[in-house]
């Protein structure tokens, strides 16, 4: 997954009609923002975008307005109710079917559910720090030349 920073200025800002989605371009690069971002953007504004490369153009993450003076980022509250979600999953099934007193076939049902936990958990907080650094660094960058 490539991530980078991108810098320039917001043109052909739309917003896709019965999504969350807008559609931009920065640097003649496609650029594809969550509705938390798109609120914060509009044509003509100067911005430092964090992106990941999607199919056919750059999902942001975070980005920095230049022009209004603000940051912003995607909202982290779904993505740590799901690692919640997954960390208590992970510690009922797991400690419950560590215990073995509910047959072979229960227990085995309730460690898989245990495992699922885990990895929920892991997804989603690697999901929730990815966002958090992509905000630190749109926030810092550029200025040391400002």
């Amino acid at each position: 997954m490539e991530r980078k920073l991108l810098n320039g200025v917001i043109e052909g800002f739309s917003r896709v009609k019965d999504t969350d989605v807008a559609n931009c371009q920065l640097g003649g690069k496609k650029l594809y923002l969550h509705r938390d971002l798109a609120d914060e953007v509009r044509n003509g504004d100067n911005v430092y975008v964090y992106v990941v490369a999607a199919k056919d153009g750059f999902r942001a993450l975070a980005l920095r307005n230049i022009t209004r003076g603000k940051v912003s980022q995607i909202d982290c509250t779904n993505n740590i109710l799901l690692f919640g979600t997954g960390f208590v999953l992970a510690f009922i099934f797991g400690i419950i079917g560590l215990q073995g007193t509910q047959g072979p076939t229960i227990s085995t049902i309730q460690e898989i559910i245990g495992v699922l936990g885990v990895v929920l958990a892991v997804y989603s907080l690697r999901a929730t720090v990815l966002i958090m650094r992509a905000t630190s660094v749109v926030r810092y960058s550029g200025l040391a030349g400002s």
